[in-house]
C-alpha cells in the first residue's frame, strides 16, 4: 500500500536537481525521495542508538567508580518521597 505525502520545495533549482537526479537513476521522483528519506532516517536512528550506547557506557563507568551503594533502591525512593 502506498501513502501520499506532499512536499513543497521553495527553491526551483532544488526541484530541477531533484528531477535530474531521479532521471539519472531511471527512477521516479517519488521513489528517489522515498529512498533518500529512508537513508536519512536510518542514519538519524543509528546516531540516536550510538548516543544511547555512549550514555550507557558513561553510566556504567560512573557506577564502577562509585562502587556498591549500601542502601536499597526502595529505601532511596521512600527517602525521596519524604523530602
Amino acid at each position: 500500500m502506498a501513502y501520499k505525502v506532499s512536499i513543497y520545495l521553495g527553491d526551483p533549482e532544488l526541484r530541477r536537481r531533484l528531477k535530474l537526479a531521479a532521471a539519472k537513476r531511471d527512477t521516479t521522483i517519488s521513489a528517489f525521495c522515498e529512498e533518500a528519506i529512508r537513508e536519512k532516517l536510518a542514519h538519524e536512528e543509528s546516531d540516536v542508538s550510538g548516543t544511547a550506547w555512549a550514555a550507557a557506557r558513561r553510566l556504567d563507568a560512573r557506577r564502577s567508580r562509585l562502587g556498591h551503594i549500601k542502601i536499597s533502591t526502595a529505601d532511596l525512593v521512600k527517602e525521596g518521597r519524604y523530602r
